[in-house]
């Protein structure tokens, strides 16, 4: 699988999910990823190199996804993100920098839009609970768009998530904790989907289905 050239590569086991019309989801075509068993266990891909947009060019993205499985108290993490690193076991929220996008720590029941520059804690947005974290029947739409800015401070991210089962729909502005590096005044991201065990001793599985990401200078 690629990515606007960039190769995504997996962590666990690819397969395709079965396409049918019996439900929602079903109706919907994902490419899976499947980990192994057990507790802190990782799935999913991640780009092998930076797509090189940052909030100077500005971008918009557009994801589809959705939890493969419904194991409580998991963790997880789709969208742009500052490094092509492996992402340890460890909640999100604590260790991601550079990073926009939809996810949950292990306490988290609900959908959580996260974001964070070059140090600290992401800010974290909760959804609400028509948007779970951890429901393998819902589908979740992400649109992540930043118009060119000159100063990355200056920049603004229009965010908006679909939860494609129920047509529920959230949206919201980010203008503070922007993702990019005050020395370079810009960051290159990376397209990240992650689902973590954390402490369960389960499979973890994430499925999807749409892409777009393109820089708009």
């Amino acid at each position: 699988n690629t990515i606007n050239g960039n190769a995504l590569a997996i962590t666990g086991t690819a397969s395709t999910v079965s396409h049918a019309l019996d439900t929602p989801k079903a109706s919907i075509p994902f490419v899976r990823a499947t980990g192994s068993s057990g507790a802190g266990v990782s799935c999913g891909w991640k780009e092998t190199s930076n797509f090189n947009t940052s909030l100077i060019q500005g971008f918009d993205y557009v994801f589809i996804y959705s939890p493969g499985d419904n194991t409580a108290s998991s963790r997880g993490f789709v969208g742009l993100y500052g490094t092509t690193g492996v992402i340890p076991n460890l909640d999100p929220s604590t260790f991601l920098f550079y990073n926009v996008g939809l996810g949950h720590d292990t306490s988290d029941t609900n959908l959580q839009i996260m974001h964070n520059d070059s140090s600290g804690t992401s800010t974290k947005v909760s959804l609400g609970a028509y948007f779970p974290a951890n429901d393998n029947t819902k589908v979740y739409l992400l649109r992540l768009r930043c118009e060119p800015v000159t100063t990355p401070v200056n920049a603004v991210i229009n965010w908006k998530v679909v939860e494609l089962v129920n047509k529920k729909i959230a949206t919201g502005v980010i203008t503070t904790n922007l993702p990019h590096n005050i020395s370079t005044l810009s960051s290159n991201m990376t397209h990240t989907i992650w689902r973590n065990t954390g402490s369960n001793v389960t499979v973890p599985i994430i499925d999807f289905s749409k892409i777009f990401l393109k820089r708009l200078r």
